[in-house]
């Protein structure tokens, strides 16, 4: 099966955008919140309202954070891999156990921990410091490799793309 990688590139993108403004939304419901009457310190030991704006200061920086991450990726692509290329970022994985339906990777230093759908498939991101990243950085569609990851010990490399 071909991929077409643009499309799952803009994919991650709608995805993280989509969780920027989760934490956006959070993060000025936290400072509504720390500012609410209620919030109001009755004594010196109620610090709900303190506690508020430190959350609302932790969500906005998680936000300048994840902007920055998609303002690289909207400046990057994923590039088409062949059966003669090395696994490196940005290639998407097919992996094949022995007792196991086929698996799909995409290796990314943005994202990794999403679980895309992307046509009819699921899409795992992983970062390639991760262990199964480690494990598949420099190796070529067809071996056989085997992972410290728990839930997949051997497998063959079924294709990249």
């Amino acid at each position: 099966m071909k991929w077409d990688k643009r499309k799952l590139h803009s994919l991650l993108l709608e995805t993280l955008k989509a969780e920027l403004a989760a934490i956006l939304n959070a993060a000025e419901m936290a400072k509504e919140g720390s500012n609410h009457e209620d919030a109001v310190a009755k004594s010196k030991y109620d610090t709900h309202g303190l506690e508020l704006s430190y959350l609302a200061g932790s969500q906005f920086e998680r936000a300048r954070t994840a902007e920055a991450k998609i303002a690289v990726l909207e400046n990057s692509f994923f590039t088409d891999y062949s059966e003669d290329d090395e696994i490196n970022i940005g290639a998407l994985v097919r992996l094949e156990g022995p007792a196991q339906k086929a698996r799909f990777y995409l290796i990314s230093d943005i994202g990794a921990g999403l679980d895309l759908e992307f046509q009819g498939e699921k899409v795992f991101v992983i970062s390639p410091e991760s262990p199964l990243g480690e494990t598949l950085m420099g190796h070529y569609e067809g071996e056989n490799v085997e992972s410290k990851e728990r839930q997949l010990k051997a497998f063959t490399i079924a294709s990249v793309n």
